[in-house]
């Protein structure tokens, strides 16, 4: 039997939807097509040292250790709950010399105030900073006992090739995505000249 263009055209995608099929439902394609299209990543728990910065607040040092090997907890935990990380700080209380009304020297220590922020270093990590108020920062120690897995890279930019079976008109695109707004240029190889063609579409 002789088969027309359309009919070849018709095998040739039937083909493809079944390869198709069978690679979606292959678990270990399933596991690499998710992180290719998500480029998740998990939490840089290696060793990092302390950074001293010039207002005097300190990037906590990172401990490199296993759950296991950092011991439980000093303080009870919420029942229920899993503990992520700990952040361990050794502070020395500034001191605040007086005289009593009879011209006794004194020496106390107001209350200390410490503030901790989480930030994401750019590096596949996370770190702490900490600062006090009413005390100087001597050491401390963030142990990251469960390494998080942070959200995907932003990748606004795709680029390939097209092929059109019917016309047999090669080509080629280039998109971008500005926030949920994408944006896509064609080029189709057409009767010997490239034609452009634009769209604009919403991602969701």
């Amino acid at each position: 039997m002789k088969l027309t263009y359309s009919t070849k055209a018709l095998l040739l995608l039937g083909m493809g939807g079944v390869a198709a099929c069978a690679l979606v439902a292959c678990p270990t394609f399933r596991v690499i097509s998710q992180k290719v299209v998500t480029d998740t990543q998990t939490e840089s728990g290696t060793l990092a040292a302390a950074i001293r910065q010039d207002d005097g607040s300190l990037v906590v040092a990172r401990a490199a250790m296993k759950a296991k090997e950092a011991g439980p907890a000093p303080h009870k935990l919420p029942s229920g709950s899993k503990e992520l990380r700990r952040v361990t700080t050794r502070l020395t209380p500034l001191s605040v010399v007086g005289t009593t009304p009879d011209g006794e020297p004194t020496c106390s220590c107001e209350p200390v105030t410490l503030t901790t922020s989480l930030v994401d270093d750019g590096q596949g990590g996370r770190r702490v900073v900490q600062s006090a108020l009413g005390a100087d920062i001597d050491t401390a120690t963030d142990t990251p006992l469960i390494l998080d897995t942070l959200g995907a890279k932003p990748r606004p930019w795709s680029a390939g090739l097209s092929y059109g079976p019917t016309s047999q008109e090669p080509g080629a695109w280039i998109a971008r995505d500005l926030g949920r707004v994408r944006t896509r240029l064609d080029l189709i190889a057409r009767r010997g000249e490239v034609e452009p063609r634009i769209s604009i579409g919403w991602a969701w």
